[in-house]
């Protein structure tokens, strides 16, 4: 195996102000992988699907995460992560699949954080306050 597919999309969450990161795998994922020079808050998932570790933040190496999931199941070809940014900060998060196969490859993509990510257009607020009070 050379290369497999995986791809990826973003979602932002508005009424708890996080992001929500769809991945889909060729084959079934071993680990996945997050690195980010940001500081980024990962929310609670389902733990009966993966074991989140995480490494501590190592301010003279400028390291604001470094996170693995590893997956219980074999199986998994979907996976979501829940995450926060801070306001204010911006760079990127690399994350890294590793599929259940041999011999390991992985297939790397980046997400841009931005710094005013959480911000919403005032008129896509007041839609949504429409739609909720009718």
């Amino acid at each position: 195996m050379n290369t497999f597919k995986v791809s990826h999309k973003i979602a932002r969450n508005s009424h708890d102000a996080s992001y929500s990161i769809h991945i889909d795998s060729q084959y079934p994922i071993e680990f996945v992988v997050l690195q980010s020079l940001v500081n980024v808050e990962l929310m609670e998932i389902d733990s009966s699907i993966a074991i989140l570790s995480l490494s501590s933040q190592d301010p003279e190496q400028k390291n604001g995460l470094a996170a693995t999931y590893r997956f219980i199941d074999t199986n998994v070809l979907k996976f979501e992560i829940k995450l926060r940014t801070i306001e204010g900060q911006f760079g990127d998060l690399s994350c890294f699949v590793i599929p259940n196969a041999n011999p390991k490859t992985s297939q790397a993509f980046n997400i841009p954080l931005k710094p005013l990510s959480l911000h919403e257009r005032y008129l896509a607020v007041m839609m949504k306050l429409k739609e909720f009070m009718n």
